[in-house]
């Protein structure tokens, strides 16, 4: 999949504008909107088949509250050495307010 390194525009521009098979686009709001469905679209698109319980059990582990206790209390590799921490504030459309471009769709 190309990749382009220029404006943050033209970087995600060229990993959202076209038709990539190998590639499973998701936004914060459809996980957060329709947790069930995006998340078994993800685990489809993935090859897996989970059980409805068992997907369930894994949106609620991967709750924003959930993976913020788990920051607190155990830390969280990813997060970059300059910020207080890896995530804020778990706000749909958040996106919209921190970046200086959102691509059409997002």
């Amino acid at each position: 999949m190309p990749e382009v390194y220029d404006t943050w525009s033209a970087h995600v521009e060229s990993w959202t504008g076209g038709p990539y098979p190998q590639f499973f686009v998701v936004r914060y709001e459809d996980m957060s909107e329709r947790p069930v469905e995006t998340f078994g679209k993800m685990a489809g698109f993935l090859g897996l088949n989970p059980a409805a319980d068992r997907l369930e059990r894994a949106i609620s582990n991967a709750s924003f509250d959930v993976l913020c206790t788990q920051e607190r209390e155990k830390s969280f590799k990813e997060k970059p050495v300059h910020a207080e921490a890896f995530f804020r504030e778990g706000k749909r459309g958040q996106r919209r307010e921190r970046f200086s471009y959102v691509p059409e769709g997002f």
